[in-house]
């Protein structure tokens, strides 16, 4: 998906605005099986990349985050440990 690359870049350019109008327009069809297992990894990475690159000192960090956050509740898939790890490397900053 190339929205994930388009907030990715916003995020690591310091725009938060625009990954939060980005991910309030994310707009995806559940996949079939066969695709399930490509997306939950994709979306582990994605989310694992998001706080690597998310800057905890943007003011619009955390409207971003509960814009993530209401995006992936949506979604049936599990967010696996390493991208955990990285919300907590975040959260503990």
């Amino acid at each position: 998906m190339y929205i994930y690359s388009l907030i990715l870049a916003a995020l690591h350019n310091d725009d938060i605005n625009a990954a939060i109008k980005l991910i309030r327009n994310i707009k995806s069809s559940p996949p079939n099986d066969s695709a399930a297992a490509t997306k939950s990894s994709l979306l582990n990475d994605m989310v694992r990349d998001i706080f690597r690159n998310l800057n905890d000192k943007n003011e619009n960090s955390y409207e971003f985050i509960e814009n993530l956050f209401h995006y992936l509740s949506t979604l049936d898939y599990f967010i696996g440990k390493s991208a955990i790890d990285e919300m907590q490397i975040f959260f503990t900053k």
